[in-house]
């Protein structure tokens, strides 16, 4: 596996892998990740995949999914 790219958010980090014929884009904040694989077929090329990776509208679900996922994992341990 190959890192192609690494970028700091506020609260969470992207990295950019390519393996198998697919990049990777790896979010992680604390103890959670998402991670989503695109085939290079689907794609032009890593500077097409570093747009989808950041644009806005993603970045700004990525952020409320990881909030979602932090609430259902504490609900695990409030009993």
């Amino acid at each position: 596996m190959r890192t192609l790219a690494t970028f700091p958010y506020q609260d969470f980090n992207l990295t950019i892998f390519y393996w198998n014929q697919k990049y990777i884009l790896k979010y992680e904040q604390g103890d959670l990740e998402q991670t989503y694989k695109i085939s290079e077929l689907e794609v032009t090329g890593e500077e097409e995949v570093r747009e989808i990776a950041q644009k806005e509208e993603f970045i700004n679900q990525i952020q409320k999914r990881f909030e979602e996922m932090r609430d259902d994992f504490a609900t695990l341990f409030a009993y």
